[in-house]
């Protein structure tokens, strides 16, 4: 009996191990975007000064800043028919190529112009990269661990972010692409090794290697999910007739706008104002602490605190940290927005000018506990196996179009109001998300895949929401 339960344990813990393998290395293609995501942050205060070799009027900051956030959704698009034909995997090795290229175009970059091509190479590479990484571990991963590996997206890509917003500040322009440089060769090199995803295998007609593959990942019997993902993929169609479930199946129509709410909730938290014009809001806060050591205590708490929501997002589930999340946020832009107030309305704040680093390092906290992460955790979770290529697409999509329109209001805003109206525009829409929240988004913790598509299809939403909470809780 020992001997069967020593068997066992170690066969759990050898999938497992295979299944955090697999997520880690494809969750470096994230690293390496966050590299560049927030690279105008520390740069754009260098070009428009002129210090760089490359100087940018307001009009050219703009479209910039937007380049990425225009490239990302075209790429998505093209990324959905991309997912069907290659799978999740040589997505994401293919999501190197518009890296390298957009690194290769700052090194030996003249003019603006070659600094727009790179920018919107660097929004080919996040659309590949936020497509094709969901996919892939909602596939690899089971139920119990699909949360904690799903957030570790949002972990390697603020890894990649932190070490941005240091370096592309200290180091010269040029300079610092050519230490990014290695990074996407050494992910494809690594990610190569990594298994299939088992859909992608059984669309190819490669039925039982995708068994085999599924059998190595997977610590128990794989009967029900095998036999799910075969009639999902045989029951799957063209492009244009999935593109039409979306509006006609139910449980489809009910994942589409979850993770439109969750992304547009947590635009509403200004992440990407933050990601792009943080240096602008220290400098325009007049900290009397050096730029480098705000950026540093801002950036090691955005990334210690996405790794504790690894260990909360499946232990206590996912709507108690969209609510902690939301409601502290909200409270931290508030608080901002009243120290840019007094500030603008020439009050004496030089006394207090370390109050909104207090501010954002509670409000960096906050966001990455729960409205950082959750939104990826539903796009890996809430769609069928043979609807997964549309849940990395419409999560780019939604994320790069609402960040335009948080990228034009932190222009409109803090141009003709002041960064006090912005925060506390922010900070209304963020609390918002708590009324969100608690009508219309499910909980979603250790349910299968099986089971959340039976839970979007049913009409009963309400009754079924309650009763999975008290489930899941055993609260009444």
């Amino acid at each position: 009996m020992g001997d069967v339960y020593l068997e066992h344990s170690q066969r759990t813990r050898s999938a497992k191990f295979k299944q955090y393998i697999a997520c880690f290395a494809a969750t470096i293609a994230l690293f390496d975007d966050g590299l560049m995501y927030v690279w105008l942050s520390p740069v754009i205060p260098k070009l428009i000064a002129g210090d760089s070799g490359i100087s940018i009027t307001s009009e050219q900051e703009s479209w910039l800043t937007s380049m990425l956030l225009i490239a990302a959704p075209i790429t998505a698009i093209f990324s959905i028919q991309s997912i069907r034909l290659i799978g999740s995997k040589n997505l994401i090795l293919l999501s190197n190529i518009p890296m390298i290229l957009s690194l290769l175009l700052i090194i030996f970059s003249t003019s603006v112009i070659e600094l727009y091509i790179s920018r919107f190479l660097a929004g080919m590479c996040d659309a590949m990269c936020f497509v094709g990484a969901p996919a892939y571990i909602g596939e690899i991963s089971e139920p119990s661990s699909r949360g904690i590996l799903s957030t570790c997206i949002m972990i390697s890509y603020n890894l990649g972010a932190v070490i941005t917003l240091y370096f592309g500040y200290v180091l010269p322009l040029k300079t610092y692409p050519l230490y990014c440089l290695p990074a996407p060769f050494i992910m494809f090199i690594l990610f190569l090794f990594m298994p299939q995803s088992p859909s992608y295998l059984v669309s190819k007609g490669k039925v039982e290697e995708a068994k085999k593959q599924l059998e190595v990942i997977r610590d128990s019997d794989i009967c029900e999910e095998f036999a799910d993902i075969k009639t999902s993929i045989e029951n799957d169609v063209n492009v244009f007739a999935n593109f039409l479930n979306l509006f006609r199946v139910r449980a489809n129509i009910r994942a589409t706008y979850i993770i439109f709410m969750t992304v547009f909730i947590w635009h509403c938290s200004g992440f990407i104002i933050m990601a792009i014009y943080l240096h602008t809001i220290i400098l325009e806060a007049q900290i009397k602490l050096p730029e480098t050591t705000s950026i540093v205590i801002y950036s090691l708490v955005q990334v210690l605190s996405g790794i504790a929501s690894t260990f909360f997002v499946d232990r206590y589930g996912r709507k108690p940290l969209l609510y902690i999340s939301c409601t502290g946020t909200a409270v931290c832009l508030c608080a901002l927005g009243t120290f840019f107030f007094f500030k603008n309305m020439n009050y004496n704040v030089e006394s207090v000018t370390i109050l909104p680093l207090i501010a954002l390092i509670l409000y960096v906290f906050f966001v990455s506990i729960g409205l950082c992460n959750i939104p990826i955790v539903y796009t890996s979770e809430l769609f069928a196996y043979n609807m997964k290529n549309y849940a990395g697409a419409l999560f780019s999509l939604s994320y790069n179009l609402f960040g335009l329109g948080a990228n034009y209001l932190f222009l409109v805003l803090t141009k003709h109001w002041g960064m006090h109206v912005l925060f506390w525009t922010l900070s209304v829409a963020t609390l918002f998300g708590v009324l969100v929240t608690y009508i219309w988004l499910p909980e979603t913790k250790n349910k299968s895949i099986i089971e959340i598509q039976n839970y979007l299809s049913s009409r009963k939403s309400k009754v079924s929401l309650r009763k999975s909470y008290v489930d899941l809780t055993g609260k009444s």
